[in-house]
């Protein structure tokens, strides 16, 4: 079932601001999405300006939200590129709602990410330890607060 909620970019940057507390701006987003780490996979036709709008669903909040954590961390684009890229092929229930996996990055050993009951799968790619469920949790509530006072 998709969900009902679409943000434009200045309610994921509230989202993100109400959520973590932390500063996002519609330059970074712009940039995110023409280099392709975090495309909107609601609507975005590939322009630019205000009459071309980025619409983002709440998935692309929970991997904005770990963008934003991982880089506060000090983990270089070209790892975070890596990191979502496993997650979006490999593990697509990482990011969902309910999750109980964790992302650990150790250096320059590798990244790893941590499931109870099953075994830990490797991404090749510094340590951050992360549980998954953090970039998820609180998403829907915020869509509704910051879709509210639109």
């Amino acid at each position: 079932m998709k969900s009902p909620f679409v943000l434009t970019s200045q309610q994921m940057i509230a989202a993100v601001r109400d959520l973590d507390g932390d500063k996002l701006n519609t330059r970074t987003l712009a940039s995110w999405a023409r280099t392709g780490i975090i495309v909107p996979s609601i609507v975005w036709r590939h322009k630019r300006g205000r009459y071309h709008p980025r619409v983002y669903s709440l998935n692309d909040l929970a991997k904005i939200r770990l963008v934003v954590r991982m880089r506060k961390a000090g983990i270089s684009m070209p790892k975070v590129r890596t990191i979502l890229a496993y997650l979006s092929q490999e593990l697509q229930e990482a990011l969902k709602p309910k999750t109980n996996a964790t992302l650990i990055v150790n250096g320059w050993q590798g990244t790893i990410v941590r499931r109870p009951g099953s075994f830990d799968l490797e991404i090749p790619s510094g340590q951050l330890r992360l549980p998954l469920a953090e970039v998820v949790n609180g998403n829907r509530q915020a869509a509704e607060e910051v879709s509210r006072a639109a």
